[in-house]
């Protein structure tokens, strides 16, 4: 039986090979000598895909394999001889069974991984799934792709352009996320799938920022409210916040711990003073908050925060009377109340500061204030019952009147109390010697 073979151009081992091939396939005997060689090949690797420069105990069995298809195509190659190939599940077509193999796989990889992005260099069994993609991309781009192959790669999801395909990915997973948060401000280190959703954020920031990113894409970004400046978002959101809390309170002194919806409002006005104080803050942010009325000085915040716990205290309590001890919401009121009395004796408390503390019924002198408050209480008793003989335990609203009467005569005879009110007590009627 006659078997033609092309011989290689050089002369070198490979032509030594095709030639022994050649010699040793010229008769029945020797085509019963290969297939052995292909039955033991099968037998050790369960299939009959050799290699072209696959040899065995010097015997080049791949070219003798290609040898048959050579003949096959060109009908030199008996029925049964084509038959017994067949039966070893030989494959006439190399090309196309490589690609169906390829295709299997990546349709293996799609059902496991849930996408087609396959890395250049990974491997399956052996096989360089990631270079065959990579052919297939090659191919289409010149043209060299057929369209039923397309077709199958369509069907499980073959991505063509990996980067636009990572580009849309994350892009729909900011969609999910302003879905559940309203918003676009992903932390850099947030995950949701184990996919890296901050990053990605942050690098469509940097290339827009490059002049890398496309107006088509930029576009969609805005339609979903893209956050392209976080610090001036930040800034902004704390400037509606400020603007809120003076309509809820009447003023801008908020506390360094107050926060709002979970923004810490407090935090962000005191970096607002220190950004000032190092000349870091813009002239325009500078007039935005003046426009508030903002409170610069962290002197002056100090005092109008204590202003206004103290117009709340007034306000819950009816009088000025804060207790030296008296904390609420862990400031201590009656301590910065202590304060306002020593500056003013002291002639450091500003008028302006003076008037509006007075407008809150404000005692300067505590003792004073008692001392009246328990000469009116008395005042009274005497009108109402003819004399100015209070039982010790007595109490009027609280007051104990009749502890009051008792030390007033203790500081008579102490000589601790003055003449202008010996005066006004006896005016009264009152009892300076109890039997």
């Amino acid at each position: 039986e006659k078997v033609v073979f092309d011989l290689p151009k050089t002369v070198d081992e490979s032509f030594s090979d095709a030639l022994k091939t050649i010699v040793i396939d010229k008769t029945t005997d020797s085509w019963e000598f290969w297939y052995g060689l292909l039955l033991n090949y099968h037998k050790d690797n369960g299939d009959v895909l050799v290699n072209t420069r696959y040899k065995v105990d010097g015997f080049n069995l791949g070219i003798w394999v290609s040898g048959q298809r050579y003949s096959q195509v060109k009908g030199q190659l008996s029925p049964e001889r084509i038959q017994r190939l067949d039966n070893l599940g030989f494959i006439w077509d190399d090309v196309e069974h490589s690609w169906n193999k390829g295709y299997q796989y990546l349709k293996q990889y799609v059902i496991d991984n849930k996408d087609a992005l396959v890395n250049y260099s990974y491997k399956v069994d052996g096989f360089k799934l990631g270079h065959w993609i990579n052919e297939q991309k090659a191919k289409r781009s010149a043209d060299k792709l057929s369209p039923e192959r397309i077709q199958k790669l369509d069907e499980i999801g073959f991505i063509w352009h990996a980067k636009e395909y990572a580009w849309n990915k994350g892009y729909q997973y900011l969609k999910q996320y302003v879905i559940d948060n309203k918003d676009t401000l992903v932390n850099s280190s947030y995950k949701v799938d184990n996919y890296r959703l901050g990053h990605w954020a942050v690098t469509q920031r940097a290339e827009r920022s490059k002049d890398r990113l496309s107006l088509e894409r930029i576009q969609k970004l805005d339609e979903l409210g893209f956050v392209w400046n976080v610090l001036d978002f930040n800034w902004n959101q704390g400037y509606q916040y400020l603007k809120q809390y003076i309509v809820d309170n009447g003023d801008v002194l908020v506390k360094g711990s107050y926060k709002i919806d979970g923004f810490k409002l407090g935090q962000w006005t005191s970096i607002q003073r220190s950004e000032k104080s190092k000349d870091r803050l813009s002239p325009e942010r500078i007039q935005k908050l003046d426009e508030l009325g903002f409170v610069w000085n962290n002197e002056e915040y100090a005092w109008n925060q204590g202003y206004q716990q103290l117009k709340q205290y007034v306000k819950d309590n009816g009088d000025a009377l804060v207790p030296n001890r008296c904390k609420i919401d862990e400031y201590a009121l009656g301590s910065w109340v202590g304060t306002q009395r020593q500056e003013k004796v002291k002639n450091i408390l500003s008028s302006k500061r003076i008037q509006k503390l007075d407008e809150l019924g404000f005692i300067w002198d505590s003792l004073e204030h008692a001392w009246n408050k328990g000469y009116q209480c008395l005042k009274q008793y005497v009108i109402d019952n003819k004399d100015a003989l209070v039982n010790y335990s007595y109490k009027v609203d609280g007051f104990n009147l009749g502890r009051w009467v008792g030390s007033q005569r203790i500081a008579r005879k102490s000589g601790k109390i003055s003449t202008e009110r010996i005066t006004k007590l006896d005016d009264l009627g009152f009892v300076w010697k109890v039997k």
